[in-house]
């Protein structure tokens, strides 16, 4: 794990790492108070690439702690740009695991 926060909430756990491919950092959310599976938030990215930079924290949660902004070459490998992702993983990219 490399960065994490909990929501305003106090219901999820969101934070990075390598937890799918070794070296390739994503973000990941995870109920607090719901067992439950280890989810995946950011989109399927490229090979090489990563969610977050060097020069700072990988992700910010939204006010309201229903999203996460983060920047990644998820696009294209070594283009960073800005995302959004719904923290509560009801989109079509998320995937869990255990």
């Amino acid at each position: 794990i490399r960065t994490f926060e909990i929501t305003p909430d106090n219901q999820q756990l969101v934070f990075s790492g390598d937890f799918l491919i070794d070296g390739q950092r994503e973000l990941f959310a995870v109920s607090l108070n719901v067992p439950g599976p280890v989810r995946r938030i950011n989109s399927p990215l490229p090979d090489g690439a990563a969610v977050g930079a060097s020069f700072n924290d990988d992700f910010q949660q939204t006010l309201d702690g229903m999203r996460v902004v983060y920047l990644a070459d998820q696009n294209t490998q070594g283009v960073k740009e800005l995302f959004s992702a719904d923290i509560r993983c009801d989109d079509l990219f998320a995937d869990g695991f255990e």
